[in-house]
């Protein structure tokens, strides 16, 4: 109650409705359908080639598109870089 009459019930709808609005989000088609694919298929950690295989990504964008989703914390990577496998955030944790 003591929150509620100082504004902070307001505060945190406020905060809530702006971190609504800047919440990472993949940008590009490329990001678009890599993450869609992992959305479409949770559970498993997938290389280069089965995302590549099952989307219309381009070799040619893939690096720039992981490197985005990446920075912004949607996706993870393990291994090394010629066995690397990638799945979403959400799922390790």
């Amino acid at each position: 109650e003591a929150a509620q009459n100082q504004m902070w019930f307001d505060c945190t709808e406020e905060f809530k409705k702006w971190y609504m609005k800047n919440i990472p989000k993949p940008t590009s088609p490329p990001q678009q359908e890599i993450m869609q694919y992992l959305i479409d298929n949770p559970g498993s950690w997938y290389s280069k080639k089965e995302i590549l295989r099952n989307t219309k990504v381009p070799d040619s964008q893939w690096r720039t598109a992981m490197k985005a989703l990446q920075d912004k914390g949607l996706i993870i990577g393990e291994g090394p870089s010629m066995k690397r496998r990638y799945k979403l955030a959400e799922e390790n944790g």
